[in-house]
């Protein structure tokens, strides 16, 4: 993390203002510095770490990874152009608004204070919004060792990106997708076979006919 982080007795956590140029900053503050792709992905009460004008790699460079990252995940898999349902909404919208968060907040996180509050922590991305990801665009994120994230109910670290959709209506909806996918699978395997059965039985009609 270029932001730094130090550890006490096993517990670590990374400041925004260990490293030169990051500040914690309002939502109009960076998007004056150039944020633009992500601004929507925070509500506008926040503040993020992001970096200033002195920094080496500005907000608008951040933007375009995290951009990279929202392509990788919402056209990196061929089920989530089928535009499948879903009980929460309808697939690829749900999709594209959980991938564009996790890309923001992993490249421009949140801040545990207030904006220009020295030393402020950055907060690490809810596991709940992490789940909502995997089920809405079929992917495959390691949500409970991945470091940039944290348990919603973790006893002393507050995340970001927390999802309105319930645990257990996340459970409902892996269900539901998979047997989606279970059920397209089993028809067209089924017209498969209807196809190769009317072949054969065409087939051998012909033949007899000219017997």
């Amino acid at each position: 993390n270029e932001r730094g982080g130090r550890c006490n007795e096993g517990v670590c956590e990374f400041a925004c203002s260990f490293s030169k140029g990051y500040e914690c900053m309002n939502i109009s503050t960076a998007k004056g510095l150039g944020l633009d792709f992500c601004e929507e992905a925070y509500d506008p009460s926040v503040s993020i770490c992001a970096p200033t004008q002195e920094a080496e790699m500005g907000v608008a460079s951040l933007e375009e990874w995290a951009m990279k990252n929202f392509e990788s995940v919402v056209h990196g898999n061929q089920l989530n152009r089928l535009d499948l349902p879903t009980l929460a909404g309808v697939g690829h919208e749900s999709c594209a608004a959980d991938a564009k968060k996790v890309s923001c907040l992993m490249y421009l996180p949140e801040c545990s204070g207030g904006a220009g509050e020295p030393g402020a922590a950055t907060k690490r991305i809810c596991t709940s919004l992490c789940d909502s990801l995997n089920t809405n665009c079929w992917a495959k994120m390691d949500c409970t060792h991945h470091p940039n994230f944290v348990a919603d109910d973790h006893p002393s670290e507050e995340c970001s990106g927390t999802t309105d959709v319930p645990p257990w209506m996340l459970r409902v909806e892996i269900m539901w997708s998979t047997l989606l996918v279970l059920g397209a699978v089993t028809l067209v395997s089924l017209l498969v076979a209807i196809k190769r059965g009317c072949r054969r039985c065409c087939g051998g009609g012909r033949g007899g006919g000219r017997e």
